[in-house]
């Protein structure tokens, strides 16, 4: 539930926070990142609940928008190693391999429905290869339709190997598409499930009302 800890919980795993306590294991190793940059060349992406504010450039074209994190890394890798990350061609065939829908590429992404701004955002980490992509509310502000095909994207990118890890307050939307429920509450974890477990279930563990053994 919204303010259980869960969107911090990644924010840690990304960079953004220090965590207080625990570990981090990725690919079965160790892993603790100071800044996003760190985690970012490590192989994991995170896709913001908030994606206006916090995920895209309304004014810049879908492309540079497919682009910013690619251009950053590069710059910061300096010419040697620019040449690892993706071309504006290279966007661009992510882009239509994904389905975004527009009249244009180098078109403001603002014009953009929420689901195609959505996938802009997904190309965008996709150009990276990551090992792990983090999504929080994946389908706020999306429509209906729109929604299945981020569903079955997360779901085509799992079968490639990607790991998904989707953060969301819309139970339906968890029990539908996760093959692994964890339930956060007042910053813990305290249950887990495997799919096919009940609404109640779930609801009684993000509630208290009930201790669920993992």
């Amino acid at each position: 539930m919204a303010g259980a800890g869960r969107v911090a919980l990644a924010q840690a795993i990304f960079g953004f926070s220090p965590f207080i306590r625990g570990e981090v294991m990725l690919a079965g190793k160790p892993a603790r990142f100071t800044n996003p940059r760190d985690a970012i060349r490590a192989g994991i992406g995170l896709l913001p609940g908030d994606r206006k504010a916090e995920g895209l450039v309304l004014m810049q074209s879908v492309t540079d928008n497919g682009m910013l994190t690619a251009r950053a890394l590069s710059a910061l890798a300096g010419k040697a190693d620019a040449t690892v990350f993706a071309s504006t061609e290279e966007m661009d065939r992510l882009l239509q391999d994904l389905d975004v829908r527009a009249g244009s590429f180098s078109q403001e992404i603002k014009a953009l429905s929420g689901g195609n701004q959505q996938k802009a955002i997904v190309a965008r980490w996709l150009a990276l290869a990551p090992r792990l992509l983090i999504f929080i509310e994946p389908t706020r502000g999306i429509d209906v339709n729109a929604k299945a095909g981020i569903y079955h994207l997360m779901r085509d990118l799992a079968r490639k190997g990607t790991a998904i890890m989707m953060i969301s307050s819309d139970l339906p939307e968890v029990l539908g598409a996760a093959d692994r429920i964890l339930v956060m509450r007042a910053g813990e974890l305290v249950a887990a499930f495997q799919r096919g477990v009940s609404e109640a279930d779930v609801m009684l563990a993000a509630t208290g009302e009930e201790a669920v053994a993992a």
